[in-house]
């Protein structure tokens, strides 16, 4: 759960109040602890504000799917999948529904893996460098078109062409149950043009660990450079004559300045 502050104009603020993101991860089939075959499966709420007696206006359903086969060796794990991702409006149609499909790489530290940290740092009490530090990079590309595929079922409503990601996460400090720690990530993505958009997000994390599950409290601030992230515009990605909403720029992909405030739990 977040909640957010530091709005820099009048469209952010509107659309960002707080928001909830529910993640499942499942393993299907496993081999010798070295071969994987699982799926990944997120669900994002976003509220905002309104003109009106509603105290959190549902605003934006995100949804993800994430089939995905892994290798893991020498502490470090290798994963290939598919990015099913859309992103619905809720009592509104001011836009077009963004989708994509993003075959993508992915290589991680073997303690990438939050379940990882109470065993490897808590129980097992190491704590060398590289233990603490944990990190992640992958690439992927939007699928515009394959074969006689009808386009429209690949991707629509949004820039993209091709994106790349790493995020490193150092804990330096913890006690018995305790794990302090601070986060970055840095994305990079391309247009269909091949112009660079970058968005960056520091935090500050602070978790605490019982026997099975795990209580966080974090604070983020996300920025973005050399230039902002593309805002919805209705006029370039909108082929719909029956959008109800006023034709504007609106917030998608950019958090550009925004603080947010959070809570997690872990299973």
């Amino acid at each position: 759960m977040r909640w957010y502050s530091n709005y820099k104009n009048e469209e952010f603020k509107e659309s960002f109040l707080v928001s909830g993101n529910t993640e499942f991860e499942a393993m299907f089939v496993s081999y010798e602890k070295r071969f994987f075959l699982g799926a990944i499966y997120s669900n994002y709420i976003g509220m905002g504000r309104q003109n009106a007696s509603i105290l959190f206006s549902p605003r934006d359903v995100n949804y993800t799917l994430k089939p995905f086969f892994e290798f893991r060796h020498n502490r470090i794990s290798y994963q290939t999948g598919l990015d099913h991702r859309c992103f619905h409006q809720v009592d509104r149609k001011e836009r077009e529904t963004p989708y994509w499909n993003v075959p993508y790489l992915r290589i991680a530290s073997g303690n990438y893996r939050y379940q990882l940290q109470r065993k490897q740092l808590l129980e097992s009490n190491r704590w060398d460098f590289f233990d603490r530090i944990a990190w992640l990079f992958e690439i992927g590309y939007f699928v515009r078109e394959f074969g006689n595929m009808d386009k429209s079922l690949l991707n629509g409503f949004h820039p993209w062409g091709s994106s790349a990601k790493f995020d490193a996460r150092y804990y330096f400090l913890k006690s018995k149950s305790w794990l302090i720690g601070a986060r970055h990530k840095t994305s990079l993505y391309c247009d269909t043009a091949g112009v660079p958009y970058w968005s960056g997000e520091l935090e500050l994390s602070a978790d605490v660990y019982s026997r099975k599950h795990a209580l966080g409290f974090f604070i983020n601030y996300n920025y973005e450079f050399p230039r902002l992230m593309p805002m919805y515009d209705p006029t370039e990605y909108s082929k719909s004559t029956g959008l109800s909403g006023p034709k504007r720029l609106m917030p998608l992909f950019s958090k550009d300045r925004l603080v947010e405030f959070g809570v997690r739990w872990r299973l």
